[in-house]
């Protein structure tokens, strides 16, 4: 690791930022770390691994969640590809945490490699087609936990909210696709439900009415009755 300014690292990220929508001069800082107050180098976007800062993290988290191995993506071209959708990811205004972010970079491979099966070699050339094929390759995985079960709905809609991802951080770059799945969404192909039934019944109506009625005089009473607490107090 080497040392760094933090002003170098900013203008490094601004750079690559400006860069990526046409995907030349790709070379810089990409993740950093401090330790005993000094700021350290530890990827720079060039490398095939990027490690993801240790600051912050909880003691139990190993080392190893917070490797980005791209060399895991087979296909060279779709290798590239992850490495813009990787770093809007970690350069996102909402900061995310390493397990989450080491997360998407699993279910990233996993997408990638499957186009790659397919003869796929950009993600420009995905197609609401080629998503609607992978929603069906998610719906007929199982489970490790559920023996010969399919996966939760949960965990369905974070293998495809992946391919949501990159198609909202390639959409200025020329390996954008169009909307995997027009007028529909990750969570609702994977069947996930987004709303619970409220723990509190409704108030009906008739109970709500005289109830309202009530606490309205008796806010209208509210000096006369302060007047009588005080009096109460006094005596």
């Amino acid at each position: 690791m080497s040392m760094v300014s933090k002003a170098v690292v900013l203008a490094d990220r601004q750079r690559l930022r400006e860069a990526l929508p046409s995907g030349e001069g790709l070379l810089g800082i990409v993740t950093t770390d401090r330790a005993e107050g000094v700021l350290y180098v530890l990827s720079r976007y060039e490398d095939m691994v990027w490690w993801l800062p240790k600051t912050g993290c909880p003691t139990s988290l190993v080392d190893c969640k917070r490797k980005l191995d791209f060399a895991r993506i087979r296909c060279k071209q779709l290798r590239s590809e992850s490495k813009a959708v990787m770093a809007r990811l970690i350069w996102a205004n909402t900061k995310l945490a390493v397990s989450t972010v080491s997360g998407q970079f699993m279910k990233l491979v996993v997408w990638l490699n499957w186009l790659h099966d397919q003869g796929i070699r950009s993600l420009a050339q995905v197609t609401p087609m080629v998503a609607d094929r992978y929603v069906q390759h998610v719906n007929q995985l199982t489970s490790p936990n559920r023996i010969g079960g399919p996966l939760a709905p949960g965990t369905k809609a974070q293998r495809l909210l992946v391919v949501e991802t990159c198609w909202r951080h390639l959409l200025d770059t020329p390996n954008g696709f169009d909307h995997p799945w027009p007028e529909n969404s990750a969570s609702a192909l994977a069947k996930l439900k987004q709303a619970t039934k409220p723990k509190t019944d409704i108030i009906p109506e008739e109970v709500l009415h005289p109830l309202f009625q009530q606490s309205e005089s008796l806010l209208s009473r509210a000096t006369e009755l302060l007047g009588h607490r005080d009096a109460v107090g006094d005596y």
